[in-house]
């Protein structure tokens, strides 16, 4: 028969401090050391501090596991070879279930893929008066990574007041790729810049995505504040004198009614 091979090695999703590797069939858990000394990983000096498997079960043998690193692997392309383990119990490679071993010094090639850190991809105004901006990111980010009161964010030119930030974080929704920036007062209409920093963000990072990647310090997105027309009359009604006005009619929603042209008294109800 032949030997046990590894068939395959690539990052566990995109976490490139986690390596998974598969072989062609199951191994035995006893062949195969709690410090995973067996493995080496090319390209530099890469601790292994872990290893799971369905040995940690209580299974008898395996054929998938999980290396942990110390550190997380850059970019680009290793090698992963089986040779014989260096504890004192063990100086083997792997045997699978009929004692076969593995072939020592084979090496197999992975890559690890470049990982893009989350942008902010636009901002607009969320409402009306400009209190609140709506900012969009490239990917969503994790919720414990966001100041609650937005001190990651901030506005050029003037540097208007940020009071706070809204999420929808809530239960088991753990990241988001939208928040909102609560202001202390309206932006006036023009052209403005967002900047993302850690420099005085109160948990001393920017935003973290679900692979662990921060987003670069300084990034940001321009964006513009413009000017809301005031609704007009597009055809005054005219009535004879004594004659009984029909009510006004307009679209859109939550109207209110006033009785003055400035300030006054606000109605829903339609005059």
């Amino acid at each position: 028969p032949l030997p046990p091979s590894v068939t395959n090695v690539s990052q566990v999703g995109c976490n490139p401090s986690q390596i998974r590797v598969n072989f062609s069939e199951d191994i035995l858990c006893s062949s195969l050391s709690t410090l995973g000394t067996e493995f080496i990983i090319s390209n530099g000096t890469h601790v292994i501090t872990g290893i799971a498997s369905a040995c940690n079960s209580g299974a008898n043998a395996f054929n998938t596991l999980i290396l942990t690193l110390q550190n997380p692997l850059p970019a680009g392309s290793y090698t992963l070879t089986v040779n014989n383990g260096t504890t004192p119990t063990d100086n083997n490679t792997l045997l699978d279930v009929c004692n076969d071993a593995m072939l020592p010094g084979v090496p197999i090639s992975f890559t690890i893929p470049p990982q893009t850190p989350p942008t902010i991809t636009q901002v607009t105004k969320a409402n009306c008066a400009a209190t609140v901006l709506k900012v969009a990111l490239s990917q969503p980010v994790q919720c414990s990574s966001i100041s609650p009161n937005g001190s990651e964010f901030s506005i050029t030119p003037g540097l208007p007041a940020i009071t706070s930030v809204t999420t929808n974080c809530s239960g088991t929704n753990l990241s988001t790729d939208t928040i909102y920036i609560n202001l202390q007062n309206p932006l006036a209409a023009g052209n403005y810049t967002l900047t993302a920093s850690s420099v005085l963000a109160s948990d001393g990072n920017t935003f973290i995505d679900n692979c662990g990647i921060l987003m670069a310090v300084g990034t940001n997105r321009a964006f513009t504040i413009s000017t809301t027309a005031a609704p007009t009359v597009t055809n005054p009604p005219a009535y004879c004198q004594g004659a009984t006005a029909n009510a006004l009619q307009a679209s859109g929603i939550n109207l209110l009614w006033y009785t003055t042209a400035t300030g006054g008294t606000s109605s829903s109800t339609t005059p």
